[in-house]
């Protein structure tokens, strides 16, 4: 539980950074491509992932382990359900994305 807490304040310190981005047409589009760009690289930060321990044994930011377990775990339980949970968080990103307009410049 920790590691999907630890990955969504990831997710939204990202989202406060690159929403600094001046107003360009597709700026939410260039948000949405950044955070999965990210997800993605924080999903190959490790390069043992254990199925059964659901951990890794090396990361390379060693920092990043909870966020790296967290998206694994949804990952292998995504797979033996359709991909509904990864949907789901794909999602949440989208929604993420779309209610932090606090955070741009106005």
């Amino acid at each position: 539980m920790i590691g999907f807490l630890y990955l969504l304040l990831l997710n939204f310190i990202i989202i406060c950074i690159v929403s600094r981005i001046k107003k360009y047409k597709y700026k939410r589009f260039i948000q949405y491509i950044t955070l999965v760009t990210l997800n993605f690289f924080i999903l190959y930060n490790t390069s043992d992932w254990n199925e059964g321990r659901m951990a890794g044994f090396s990361y390379i930011i060693p920092l990043l382990k909870p966020a790296t377990d967290a998206l694994n775990d949804l990952l292998l339980m995504s797979i033996f359900s359709l991909f509904i949970p990864f949907v789901i968080y794909i999602v949440f990103i989208a929604l993420m994305i779309h209610f932090c307009k606090i955070f741009e410049e106005e």
